[in-house]
Order: C-alpha cells, then structure tokens, then sequence
C-alpha cells in the first residue's frame, strides 16, 4: 500500500500537463509505468500464491439466476469467503490494484500521444483495461456476501441493478465502503459495474450515515 501511495504521488505531476523539459518528462513516464507494472505483477503474485483457507469460491442462487435472465454474470455470481475479514482484505487488494492499473492506463495514454512510441502500448493498455474489468466484476460478485442473506440484493428491486432496499450492517457496510468507493472513482471502470457499486454504497451511505460516500455518490469526486 506504501508503494502504491508513493507511485500516485510521483504520477501526479504527469496528469496536470507535459513540462518544459521533454525528454525529463517522457522519463518520468517510462519510469512511472515501470514502476506500477511491476506493482501489478507483485499483486497479482499474491493473489495467486495465496494458502487455501485464503482463497473464495463462486456460487449461484436461484434467486440470482433468475434476475440474470439476460447471462449477466454479475447479478448471476456471488463469492464465498472464508470469513467478512478475508472478504475485506480481497476487496482491498483489488481496489489497490484497481489505482496501479487506472495509473498504467493513463500513462499508456499519454504515451501514445508521443509520435515515437511503438503499437505494442496500445497492447499492453489493453490488457490493463481487461484487468480493470475483472477486478470490478470481482468487486460485484464479492458484494452479496456482506449482506444478511446471499440473495439479498437481487431478490428484489431494479431489473438491471443491486436492489436499493437490501439491508447492510453498519459494520459489512464499513468494510465496504473504501474499496467500492475507489472502484466507482477509477478510470476505466465500466459503466454497468460502476452504476450497480454506487447502488451499493447508497444503501452502506445510508447504514453508516457516511456523509463522504453520499458525495462520491452525487459528484463522483474522491481523494486517494
């Protein structure tokens, strides 16, 4: 996590614009992708060599199949974990590795704008994209486990979306809330995954009274 602070930190000053010194600053963001691939691959080395009691299975209700009529696996899937501690601990690995991948993305981007660069970025920017898309596909299937019941939020509500109405404790609703607030702030988020984690941090807004997940919510603005 210490990591991941110091490469936003050393990646901010190429978001507000290229200096006066090119070639200092194409430095700087060969550097910055660099570091944050090497990241990324850190992470995604613990999530694979984590023991067994660590590691969550999938599972389906039929209350969920039956909302996902249209093969949307995000309503049809829900994760098991060990305990609300390892679910915790998941999900900020993934919001973590959320930040390192929406950093790459945007550094691959600015990259391109340089004449001189290879296609093989508009590669390897992809893949950051599909990764992007699974950790906020993990994100929604890691959501209904906080709840009371598996099915709690689909068993009702919005067609294509969390039910509104489920019901959280205000402790599940605190452990979620960090990971889906990132997740709903990242770059490259897609816009099905984001709508159904702001549904989700409505009803922990409303469990916690957080007052700071209501304006993430409303403005999408939030602070890493």
């Amino acid at each position: 996590m210490v990591r991941v602070v110091a490469l936003r930190e050393a990646a901010m000053p190429l978001f507000h614009g290229q200096g006066p010194d090119a070639m200092a600053w194409l430095h700087l963001l060969k550097e910055i992708i660099s570091v944050a691939q090497e990241l990324d691959i850190a992470l995604s080395a613990w999530a694979q060599s984590a023991p067994e009691d660590w590691k969550f299975s999938t599972t389906t209700t039929p209350a969920q199949e039956a909302k996902s009529g249209n093969g949307d696996d995000d309503m049809a899937c829900s994760h098991v974990y060990s305990t609300h501690g390892h679910a915790a601990v998941w999900n900020h690995y993934r919001a973590v590795r959320l930040i390192v991948n929406s950093i790459r993305m945007r550094a691959f981007s600015l990259l391109l704008e340089c004449p001189t660069q290879c296609s093989a970025i508009i590669g390897l920017k992809t893949l950051c994209q599909e990764h992007i898309d699974a950790l906020a596909k993990d994100l929604c299937h890691s959501v209904p486990y906080f709840f009371q019941t598996s099915s709690a939020l689909t068993s009702n509500g919005a067609e294509n979306g969390f039910d509104s109405t489920a019901e959280i404790a205000p402790k599940m609703a605190e452990l979620l809330a960090w990971p889906l607030t990132v997740a709903v702030s990242t770059d490259g988020v897609p816009t099905v995954q984001r709508e159904r984690m702001k549904d989700v941090l409505r009803i922990c807004a409303n469990a916690s009274a957080n007052a700071v997940l209501e304006s993430v919510i409303e403005r999408g603005e939030f602070r890493f």
